[in-house]
């Protein structure tokens, strides 16, 4: 995956800038995943747990989330 910078000005989009992020599951996630006592799978559902709560914090129609995302996740981890 990639991380873009983009800048809207005069209604046009402008790429700014493309970065690209290392695969998931990469060593270095594992690594501090395994730290923190998650498991793959585990940090996996948190990345998308946070992207769809980022989402339907903005301006966008909210998607659902669902249940068994909370239920896989360590309690520590939501609070």
């Amino acid at each position: 995956y990639a991380r873009c910078d983009i800048l809207l000005t005069q209604g046009r989009l402008l790429a700014l800038e493309i970065n690209g992020q290392p695969m998931l599951p990469d060593t270095w996630f594992d690594a501090c995943a395994r730290q923190a006592g998650l498991t793959i799978a585990q940090y996996l559902n948190i990345i998308v747990l946070c992207a769809l709560v980022r989402h339907n914090q903005g301006n966008e129609p909210a998607l659902p989330i669902p249940q068994e995302l909370y239920d896989l996740l360590p309690k520590k981890i939501l609070k």
